[in-house]
């Protein structure tokens, strides 16, 4: 029996907490990395490790979020899967770029090719589309998903500094940059972590109901409460048959 729709077994709702703690590690030390090259202590101890950092980062994010999406998408599924889109081109964009730059990083080409990332310009995907999709799951985290309000605050708080921090990559330039630098260092050191951790908790969590905050049971013949089960027929009477469903309303019954 195929499970319903909407509804993530234990086992994957767990995969994905832990996948969000280990998105929010690595996006600390990324931003351990960027500081590192940003101020110039050793620039390419830092440089190399960033862009692993970055990879891998971005493909256990992308599965958090996968989960997230089906925890909040009944609340409103345009927002939901428009936050779904934006994160996942965050996400792959950031993958990319960071398998780009460590490609190089590996094996430097006889001349470096200074130029713009086509894949990624300036963080767009990185920064610019993640801000986006973080606003969006915030947004519906406030109406349900079982997720806490103040973990929502804090992703609307992250989406505001990733754009300030796009922006400054964008327009400044320079990550020694206050500008640049402070933003992108209280995005990486302590709202992105602490965001993904509590991603992470919630996602260990029974799933609840998105409107309402109940928790989701399948009522069978053995969660129905006695007043709701069928009645027993009594002493010499004749037990009535149940009809069982066929067609398109069994096939609906069970999921199939």
């Amino acid at each position: 029996m195929l499970p319903s729709a909407g509804l993530v077994s234990p086992g994957v709702q767990r995969l994905a907490g832990a996948c969000a703690v280990i998105a929010g590690v690595l996006g600390f030390l990324y931003s351990v990395s960027f500081v590192i090259v940003a101020a110039g202590v050793t620039p390419q101890l830092g440089l190399g490790p960033s862009w692993v950092l970055l990879l891998l980062g971005a493909l256990f994010a992308s599965f958090a979020l996968a989960v997230v999406y089906t925890r909040v998408r009944d609340i409103e599924p345009a927002v939901a899967l428009w936050s779904l889109v934006l994160g996942a081109s965050g996400a792959i964009g950031a993958a990319v770029h960071g398998a780009y730059e460590l490609a190089l990083s590996l094996n430097p080409p006889a001349v470096v090719p200074v130029f713009v990332s086509e894949i990624d310009p300036r963080g767009f995907l990185t920064f610019g589309t993640t801000a986006f999709a973080f606003f969006g799951i915030s947004w519906l985290m406030r109406r349900g998903g079982g997720f806490p309000g103040g973990l929502a605050t804090l992703g609307y708080l992250s989406s505001v500094l990733l754009v300030l921090v796009y922006l400054g990559r964008l327009v400044i330039i320079t990550p020694t940059n206050p500008l640049v630098l402070v933003p992108a260092g209280l995005e990486g050191f302590i709202v992105n972590p602490v965001w993904s951790s509590g991603w992470g908790c919630r996602c260990r969590a029974p799933r609840l109901d998105a409107r309402s905050g109940c928790a989701r049971v399948a009522l069978t013949a053995e969660t129905l409460p006695p007043s709701m089960a069928a009645p027993r027929a009594g002493r010499g009477e004749r037990a009535t048959p149940t009809r069982r469903p066929s067609g398109l309303a069994a096939a609906l019954t069970n999921g199939r």
